[in-house]
C-alpha cells in the first residue's frame, strides 16, 4: 500500500517514517481494529472500513474534560473544609460563652449576697450609731473584697467607739500597709500594743512590715518577741525562716 506525504503530496511506501521529497516526518493514522496504516486525513480504514479515531481530538477532549472536573473537585473540598472550620469555631465560641455565663451568674450571686449584707449592716448602724460590731463587720467585708479605703473608714468608726480593740486596729494597719502606707501601718499596730503588749499578730505583723521596707534589725526584734509569746505554730515557723534569712 502506498501513502501520501501530507505536506508535499509525494507518494511513499506504507511504512515510510519520513518523506523522501521534503524530509518531513510522516504522520499517519493506525486503525485500532486491523492495525492498517492510513493517511492522516482518512476518516475510515482502507482495509476494514472501521472509523478511524483522531488521536489529537481524543487527547484534547480528555484533557478538557479533566480540566472541567478539577474546579468542581477543589470547590467541593473547599466547601467541606470551610463547613468543618465554621463548625469547630462555633463550638469553641459556645463553650466559652457557657463558661463565661456560668462565671457571670456565680459572680452576680456573690455580689448580690455581699450587697444585701452591706445594706443590712448599714441599716443596723442607722438604728444604732454605736453598733461597733456592724462597723467591724463592714470593715471586714470591704477588706475581703479588696476595697481598703472603705475598710479603713469603717474600722476607724469602730475604733472611735472602742479604741482598745487590737484586732480591729491590726486589720486597719494591714489595709494601710497594702495601700502603700507602711509608716501609718506600723504606728497603728504599735498603738495596739499599748493595750495588748503580747498580742502575737501585732508582734508578727510588725516584723513583716519592717522587713518589707528594709528594716531587718527592727523586724528581727519584733519576731524574737513574737517567738517568746508563741514559740510553736505555723506563724512561728515562718518567723524562724525569716530570722534565718536575716542572719545569713
Amino acid at each position: 500500500m502506498k501513502i501520501k506525504c501530507q505536506y508535499c503530496g509525494q507518494i511513499l511506501i506504507s511504512n515510510a517514517s519520513f518523506c523522501s521529497k521534503c524530509g518531513k516526518p510522516i504522520k499517519n493514522k493506525l486503525c485500532a481494529k486491523c492495525k492498517t496504516i492510513n493517511e492522516l486525513d482518512a476518516k475510515y480504514c482502507i482495509n476494514c472500513g472501521d472509523k478511524l479515531e483522531t488521536k489529537k481530538n481524543i487527547r484534547y477532549n480528555k484533557t478538557k474534560s479533566d480540566r472541567k472536573k478539577l474546579p468542581f473537585i477543589f470547590f467541593g473540598i473547599f466547601i467541606l473544609v470551610s463547613a468543618l472550620s465554621i463548625f469547630i469555631f462555633l463550638k469553641v465560641i459556645n463553650l466559652k460563652n457557657e463558661k463565661s455565663d456560668n462565671t457571670a451568674v456565680n459572680q452576680i450571686k456573690i455580689d448580690n449576697k455581699i450587697i444585701n449584707k452591706i445594706n443590712l449592716l448599714k441599716e443596723n448602724i442607722k438604728k444604732n450609731k454605736n453598733d461597733v460590731e456592724s462597723y467591724i463587720e463592714l470593715g471586714n467585708i470591704f477588706f475581703d473584697i479588696d476595697n481598703k479605703s472603705e475598710a479603713i473608714l469603717y474600722y476607724q468608726k469602730a475604733l472611735e467607739i472602742d479604741y482598745t480593740t487590737a484586732d480591729v486596729r491590726i486589720d486597719m494597719a494591714i489595709c494601710y500597709f497594702e495601700s502603700g502606707d507602711a509608716e501609718t501601718a506600723i504606728s497603728e499596730i504599735e498603738k495596739s500594743l499599748q493595750f495588748h503588749p503580747d498580742h502575737p499578730n501585732a508582734l508578727y505583723n510588725l516584723g513583716i512590715i519592717n522587713y518589707s521596707i528594709g528594716r531587718t534589725k527592727k523586724a528581727a526584734q519584733w519576731w524574737n518577741k513574737f517567738l517568746i509569746v508563741e514559740p510553736q505554730g505555723e506563724l512561728s515557723e515562718k518567723a524562724k525562716e525569716f530570722l534565718g534569712k536575716i542572719t545569713e
